[in-house]
């Protein structure tokens, strides 16, 4: 009888043993799954970050090119309405006339005085508008930014009446937003807003806004900024942006 409890008990340790080793292999293996998906989704997240940046840069691009195209067509328009196009003068040719000779007088002894040299005089041209907006896009797009900013204002302070004012100061939040100076975006993009409301940068800036907003860590304004995006500008491409951030952000 002793025996027969004896053979019932290893059978029934023997399959508790055999349960925990099945238990734990299985654990593992469960745990190596989690692993695997950690990383495959690290790894999906740090692609569509890598995405992300090429858009934005791409974005910066077809706004230079657009911009570019804005300033030359007005240079166009302002030629046009004046009645006239740039010309270039042919030179004058003045043939040489033949002087009578002359005597030469006897030479005169003056005291000699030293040599002073002479100090260059440095003028700064005063650029026109459409050469100084046009020389700021050449320093932003040589991510020469501090320049830029210096050049943009320029042009915001002086000719805040022009087609491309508002072109002008929303560079000056992109130049902060590309120094990671995301503060000082918030700042001068919401500009455009204020000064420029009628401006066709209006919804890129407002946009802009609200990524600057999101990069310096205050979400709830970013996320209202962009749901303004949609709710102003519904039919505009800085809405459908904005859909897709809010999507990605909720």
């Amino acid at each position: 009888m002793k025996d027969r409890w004896y053979l019932i008990a290893g059978a029934v340790l023997s399959l508790l043993v055999t349960g925990c080793a099945t238990e734990t292999k299985e654990f593992k293996t469960l745990k190596d799954e989690v692993r695997l998906q950690q990383k495959q989704i690290t790894d999906l997240k740090t692609r569509q970050e890598a995405q992300q940046t090429k858009l934005e840069i791409l974005d910066n691009g077809f706004r230079l090119l657009g911009d570019k195209v804005d300033e030359n067509l007005r240079t166009i328009d302002d030629f046009e309405s004046a009645g006239e196009m740039p010309t270039i003068s042919s030179p004058v040719v003045v043939s040489p006339v033949k002087a009578a000779p002359m005597e030469t007088p006897p030479p005169v002894s003056l005291p000699s005085r030293p040599e002073m040299p002479a100090e260059p005089i440095v003028v700064q041209p005063k650029l026109n508008a459409a050469d100084l907006y046009r020389s700021a896009l050449a320093s932003f797009t040589r991510e020469d930014y501090q320049r830029a900013i210096l050049e943009f204002e320029e042009f915001v302070g002086n000719y805040p009446d022009h087609d491309l004012a508002d072109n002008a100061q929303y560079w000056i939040g992109e130049c902060y937003y590309a120094q990671k100076n995301f503060e000082l975006a918030v700042v001068e993009f919401d500009k455009v807003g204020k000064h420029f409301r009628a401006g066709n940068k209006a919804p890129a800036a407002l946009l802009k806004k609200g990524l600057a907003l999101k990069e310096a860590g205050r979400d709830q304004e970013a996320l209202a900024a962009l749901k303004q995006v949609v709710s102003s500008y519904p039919a505009s491409n800085e809405a459908s942006i904005a859909e897709q951030k809010l999507s990605q952000w909720r």
